[in-house]
């Protein structure tokens, strides 16, 4: 079961327009909205994949299908509306098939479901948390010097990229332990334990089935044994003769 963190960064729309800048009116496209570089590690191993202006357009593309493609699980901070959604226009302007099912955590929807923090983003999240924080783009001049192809800006991209998956994978691990939901991995716990207790049952509401609930000793996480129907307990009694 391999679960792969990532974040991608895409270049901006390259277009002729009149203005007003407030409401422009786009005359032609030059170009439309391309993948700068994307950054991915393995949950728990060290090192953390980049893959940028090293291999052309095509290639970059290919990698990021690669990368979707050989993951169980898929991890990223509002992937749900960005990264997912981004990464599928790419692979099928490329004219590539979808890759092989993977579940997917977004660890924005996660925050925004069982907590209420003042703010989502994963940059105030890891700040909140005492996990750290993003690297400082320095704004749109970081996307104006990528595509006009400087070095030192690419560097910084790319060390904006990473730093990103490094935050996400602290973020989701001090999440994970609310995740009610969380994708079933084996039998074993999400943190990789096969240390769990019993800790009773859980009932339906209508009192008529439960479910053995395992608590793991890592990381207190419950997994749920199999439905089962609830027998009423019948009184015995004894014959004294």
């Amino acid at each position: 079961m391999k679960t792969i963190l990532f974040d991608l960064e895409t270049l901006p729309i390259v277009a002729y327009t009149w203005g007003p800048k407030w409401e422009a009116n786009l005359l032609e496209v030059i170009e439309h909205t391309r993948l700068a570089c994307f950054a991915w590690k393995v949950l728990g191993e060290k090192k953390v994949h980049i893959v940028g202006p090293e291999l052309n357009y095509k290639q970059r593309v290919k990698a990021l299908w690669d990368m979707a493609d050989e993951a169980d699980i898929l991890i990223a901070h509002n992937g749900k509306s960005f990264d997912v959604k981004v990464m599928n226009a790419f692979f099928i302007q490329e004219g590539l098939q979808p890759p092989s099912h993977y579940r997917f955590i977004d660890t924005k929807l996660e925050a925004k479901k069982y907590f209420r923090f003042p703010s989502n983003s994963l940059n105030d999240l890891g700040q909140m948390l005492g996990l750290g924080q993003k690297e400082d783009t320095g704004g749109w001049a970081l996307w104006k010097g990528c595509l006009a192809g400087d070095e030192k800006a690419w560097k910084k991209m790319l060390s904006y990229n990473k730093q990103d998956v490094v935050l996400l994978e602290q973020v989701y691990l001090k999440l994970r332990p609310y995740m009610i939901n969380h994708p079933n991995i084996g039998d074993g716990c999400i943190c990789g334990s096969t240390s769990f207790h019993k800790r009773g049952f859980v009932y339906s509401a209508n009192g008529k089935t439960r479910r053995q609930e395992y608590r793991c000793r890592e990381c207190r996480i419950s997994k749920y044994g199999s439905t089962e129907k609830v027998i009423p307990h019948q009184t015995k009694i004894k014959s004294l003769a």
